[in-house]
């Protein structure tokens, strides 16, 4: 990585670390968890708003593991997404929402994170509401059962007769295909570690920060 790669990230730590920091609150936690969590000095995280260098690609990857967030979404601030913006993950938690939220029904229902408490907590509802992580596409499955919903509705925004996804640059692609594009997620449970990994899923993953990193 060349110098002036490393001086324009670094340019960008403060709103890194204001990501960080507003990733915390909504999981209503403190930096010193997080330090517990990656093992980490406190003194590191103001190190980098004060453009004092910034952490290593596995070190992101912890850190993205425990505020249950995207690569991505922690350092640039958005996610990628080439395909059908009808699969980005704010349209997947509309659909749910709206399904959930019927102007029709007049039945007084608690908050959606408490009707799929059993399924997706608050958090993670709001990662996707605000399209800071990927979907586990099994849990939108679930969900969508359990909303008595169709699954490529929920989450393609697709007719339920349609057997193709949305996917990369316009293109379609299957169901094993959406998989694989959201299976980094899958790998990042509040209690995983990227150490913890296999071989291949490292690679894809470090493959994946480090092209981030370059840019």
């Amino acid at each position: 990585m060349t110098q002036n790669v490393q001086n324009e990230i670094i340019k960008d730590g403060a709103d890194f670390v204001d990501r960080i920091d507003d990733q915390l609150k909504r999981m209503k936690k403190r930096r010193q968890d997080l330090c517990d969590y990656v093992g980490l000095k406190p003194q590191s995280i103001s190190n980098w708003k004060a453009l004092n260098g910034l952490p290593s690609a596995d070190r992101v990857l912890q850190i993205s593991a425990f505020l249950q967030v995207a690569p991505e979404w922690l350092i640039t601030g958005h996610l990628t997404w080439h395909g059908n913006g009808n699969s980005l993950p704010s349209m997947i938690y509309k659909r749910i929402n709206d399904c959930y939220c019927d102007p029709t029904d007049s039945t007084r229902k608690p908050p959606l994170h408490e009707y799929l408490k059993d399924y997706a907590d608050e958090v993670t509802l709001l990662n996707w509401r605000d399209d800071r992580n990927f979907p586990d596409p099994y849990i939108v499955y679930q969900i969508a059962v359990y909303m008595s919903q169709s699954f490529v509705f929920i989450a393609t925004g697709e007719a339920a007769s349609s057997f193709n996804y949305p996917g990369i640059n316009g293109e379609q692609m299957s169901l094993e295909e959406y998989n694989q594009l959201c299976k980094f997620k899958k790998n990042f449970k509040l209690n995983s570690r990227f150490d913890a990994l296999n071989p291949s899923d490292k690679e894809i993953i470090m493959n994946l920060i480090n092209r981030f990193l370059e840019k």
